[in-house]
Formats: structure tokens, sequence, C-alpha cells
């Protein structure tokens, strides 16, 4: 029975803790940040100020979202943007219109934390529409990248047979032999340097800072899962680094590239050649980019292949919202990002 109580829209307070917990199980059945661990951890990084507003019904938190800081390249200058996630409103007081105006309470918030703009990646077209309609500007859908490595899960995907899959798959994607990477146990030694030498090679001017700090708090330092971490060297620079998750998807189990930044295609193939020999069982790697951008050439280069728009799993788009509302951000559309699945919050 929905609730006849008028919720108060404000910003998140401290002793909001529990019920803004309470209200993300109840309108959540798998989100990781019902762990106040993990929602810590996010919340509370070390790239800034959290902006989060919530809806109290008489002192019952019954919707929430939050705005978290990351380190971020706009216009070619370090700045810091946000991430929003976790939009909630709790089910007995949904269809009352309430998300336009925290959506908005949040954005024109953020910008007094330093946010100017907040990234977003609706995952399908009637996401997109609702985000869009809160200010949400496209900047590009982004494209699923696959190297298979697995003939049964090839003609399962492919509604082919066995033996045309693996014909396929040699023809299609292709690794080839060579010299591989190493698996290492942490972030690799000398990513502010790659970084670096990444963004002049590739003129990055949008996109999240990869540096070593952001390696250290997005992977190393979660408490959501086991990362793993590989390397290409050329003697004692690192040429190639990679961040992987294996997850079930596609149909099969793969090994998700969170991150992938390499000095050249060599390094590219190096590196992925290593994920592909120390994975253990998986039908493939894959990750997602911006079409004919750097880390789209890098995947390619490392032997994945774009997979057609019909055989994508979900769709993924990304854009931004000008949190100012003063559309001094809007011309960042037309301009290149580098974007990637290390991005997404729940991953």
């Amino acid at each position: 029975m929905a609730s006849e109580e008028q919720p108060v829209l404000r910003e998140a307070r401290p002793e909001d803790e529990a019920g803004i917990q309470r209200c993300l199980e109840e309108s959540f059945d798998d989100n990781p940040k019902v762990d106040p661990t993990v929602r810590h951890w996010q919340y509370h990084n070390p790239f800034g100020e959290l902006s989060a507003w919530v809806y109290d019904a008489g002192g019952r938190i019954v919707g929430h979202y939050a705005n978290y800081p990351v380190p971020c390249l706009l216009d070619g200058e370090a700045a810091t943007a946000g991430i929003a996630v976790d939009a909630a409103v709790s089910p007995d007081f949904q269809g009352r219109r309430l998300m336009r105006p925290l959506n908005e309470a949040l954005y024109r918030h953020s910008a007094t934390k330093g946010m100017r703009v907040s990234l977003a990646y609706p995952s399908n077209p009637i996401a997109v529409k609702g985000i869009r309609s809160a200010g949400w500007l496209e900047v590009a859908r982004l494209r699923t990248l696959v190297l298979a490595v697995d003939d049964g899960w090839m003609a399962r995907r492919f509604k082919v047979p066995r033996v045309a899959a693996r014909a396929a798959r040699a023809v299609g994607f292709r690794l080839g032999r060579g010299p591989a990477g190493d698996e290492v146990g942490a972030p690799p030694e000398g990513l502010d340097g790659l970084w670096a030498r990444f963004v002049t090679r590739h003129g990055i001017r949008n996109g999240i800072i990869r540096d070593a700090a952001w390696w250290q708090w997005r992977y190393a330092d979660s408490p959501m899962s086991a990362y793993r971490y590989f390397e290409a060297r050329d003697g004692q620079r690192l040429a190639g680094a990679a961040a992987v998750v294996v997850r079930e998807d596609f149909g099969g189990r793969f090994a998700y590239l969170l991150e992938l930044m390499a000095d050249d295609g060599d390094a590219a193939r190096r590196v992925v050649r290593a994920v592909a020999r120390n994975v253990g069982e998986v039908s493939g790697i894959a990750t997602v980019a911006v079409d004919d951008g750097p880390l789209h050439g890098l995947a390619r280069a490392g032997g994945l292949r774009t997979l057609p728009v019909r055989l994508e799993p979900k769709g993924l788009w990304f854009g931004f919202v000008d949190n100012a509302g003063s559309g001094s951000a809007a011309h960042l559309t037309t301009q290149p990002w580098h974007i990637g699945w290390g991005d997404l919050d729940h991953l």
C-alpha cells in the first residue's frame, strides 16, 4: 500500500546511513552498495567530496541518489567529475514523480562540490530517454569487443555448427603467436608514466585520469571483487597494463578488460596474450570502447573484434550532465572521450 506521507527532499546527513541502506535494499535485488563497506569505499574516496540527497518521510529514507567524485580530464585539464549512482525510490513511494526533483537537486549540489559534470552510462533506450530529460547529453554508444577462445561458445553465440565456429574463430579472432606479458599481484609499477604517454600519444582530452592513484583506489582498495593485473615491459619501462575481472556473461565465462593501456599495438598484444594464458578456462576476453578511440584501437591490436550490434548482450551509452546547467560543457559532446568498463561502478 502506498504511503500518504509527503517526503521532504534534502541533502543526506551522516545519520542517514542506516536509512539509505534500507532504501537501497528495498529498491534493488542485487546492488552491491547494500553492503555498507562497499558504499563507504566508493562514496568516500580520495578524489573529492561526495554529494548525496535523500527523500525523508517522517524520519524514514524513501529516496536516494549519490554522486561520487572521480579524477577526470575535461578540455585537456585535470578536473573532477562525478559518477551518479544508486538512484532509488522505495516501492511504496514510486509513481509520484520524485526522481526529477531528486536528479536536479543532486546535480546542482554536485557543482558546488567541484564536480563540473556527472558521468552516466545508461544501458537501454528507456533509460536513455529518462536520463536525457534530466539534462544528460549523449557522447557515444559504447561498442562491445570480444576475443573468442572457445569454439563451443562461438557455436552457441553465433548459432553455427562447431566446425564452422572453429574456422570462423581462426579467421576472425586472431591473437597470434608471440611473446606475452606477465600477471602481477598488484597494479603495475610505472602507471603514471604509461598514462602520461598514453594521453600524449592519443591526444586524450576527456575521460577519467587512469594513473596509479586511480588504479589503487578503483581496484586494489576495492572490497567488491578480486581483480587481476597484467603487464608488458620494455626493459624496466612499463609498456602495457590491464586490469581484469572474470564474469559470467554473453552466455559464457569471460575475462573483462576493465583497463587496457599500452604504448603501442605490440605491447597491447603482449598484455592480451598474458590474460589469455593466465585467466583459466574462459569463453573469451571482452571489453567496451568508443568506436575508433584509443582503447578500441588497442583492443583490436590485441585480437578483439567489435560485435555486431544485434549480437551485443545489451546496449551501453555514455554521456554526461552539465551540473551547473549553464551549457558551458555542451561542447564536450563533440570532443573525443576515453571511456572504459572500469568507469562503471558495478564491475
